[in-house]
């Protein structure tokens, strides 16, 4: 099992704040931001979805 305390020093300082950020949040804002990237994932696969099928616009 790797060593939880080394992943965690290997995250750039920005990354940390910005991780400490979002889990200071609200649990409402937590689930908007969730539901964000959930689509921004979905776009993600439909645009891919597109390219190997050759169907760009």
């Amino acid at each position: 099992m790797p060593n939880k305390e080394k992943n965690i020093t290997i995250v750039n300082s920005e990354d940390r704040n910005f991780i400490q950020v979002l889990m200071s949040l609200p649990p409402e804002k937590k689930f908007f931001v969730k539901g964000i990237i959930l689509g921004m994932e979905a776009q993600e696969r439909i645009d891919t979805t597109l390219e190997l099928d050759g169907n760009t616009s």
